[in-house]
């Protein structure tokens, strides 16, 4: 009888072990199963990084071995992260170019815009001048110590409708695509003072002139209406001292300093320019 009972128990003990066996197998191959899938999923979550890091160092190539920039998005799901490449059209942006000629009355603002438009290939040009209020204008302020309107203010012009004209070419050239730069010259006595237009610029240029040499030049130029005596010394000067005064310590400005002749300062701001683009 106690050889049958010990059978017995030996057999119970026995079959405790098979399936405590057994089920630490299926402990050790379900962890393995969830090791193998971690795994898996850990390489694949890897490849797709090095994969986006590698693309993104990549240069996006175009026609005739040109290369654009690219702007990168990331939308990031439950699943997987998806990488889309979408091209701006950063060749447009960077294609065009607002460049601000100023200085005071007779400093060479328009000879030199004109030399510039002529070496810049596909360039235009506005002038401040073109926006005066016409003679009697009610806008106009009148100066009774010269018997003149004062026409040195930016009362006497039409501002907003100059900086509408350099939206409106921005915009049109913006639209256009181009394998050249298109530039704006645009010229002006006060057009780094106005706001709203000074911060269309992308290069500004001042020509620094002395009382004596303006005043000269201008004897020589006829002025519709003409000048009225004591004009230049009681409303000319005066007013370009005080818009100088605003803009003399801003670094955005390269000032021409007076002393070099028209070819000479043609050539600085030429170089000037090209360099600018050719950094872009």
């Amino acid at each position: 009888m106690d050889d049958e009972n010990k059978k017995i128990q030996n057999e119970n003990e026995l079959n405790e072990n098979l399936a405590s066996n057994d089920n630490d197998s299926s402990q050790n191959c379900a962890v393995e199963r969830k090791i193998t899938q971690t795994d898996h999923l850990n390489k694949q979550l890897l490849n797709a990084f090095l994969e986006r890091l590698n693309t993104k160092t990549e240069n996006v190539q175009c026609k005739e071995g040109e290369t654009t920039d690219v702007e990168w998005e990331e939308n990031t799901t439950d699943e997987t992260d998806e990488i889309t490449c979408s091209l701006e059209n950063g060749m447009k942006l960077k294609n065009v170019f607002i460049i601000g000629i100023s200085g005071p009355s007779n400093s060479g603002k328009t000879s030199l815009t004109s030399c510039l438009q002529k070496s810049l290939p596909g360039s235009s040009h506005i002038c401040q001048d073109s926006y005066f209020h016409p003679p009697g204008d009610k806008r106009l302020t009148w100066v009774p110590e010269v018997q003149n309107h004062n026409w040195e203010v930016f009362s006497s012009l039409d501002m907003d409708s100059m900086v509408k004209d350099v939206k409106k070419w921005k915009e049109k050239w913006m639209e256009e695509v181009q394998d050249k730069p298109s530039i704006l010259l645009v010229e002006g006595f006060t057009i780094f003072n106005y706001g709203p237009l000074n911060e269309l610029f992308d290069k500004r240029y001042f020509l620094v002139t002395s009382e004596e040499t303006c005043r000269q030049r201008r004897l020589t130029r006829y002025y519709n209406p003409p000048d009225v005596p004591g004009y230049f010394d009681k409303v000319v000067w005066p007013h370009h001292i005080q818009n100088f005064g605003e803009i003399t310590e801003r670094v955005d400005i390269n000032f021409i300093k007076e002393g070099m002749s028209k070819e000479e300062i043609f050539t600085q701001v030429k170089n000037d320019i090209d360099i600018y683009l050719q950094s872009l």
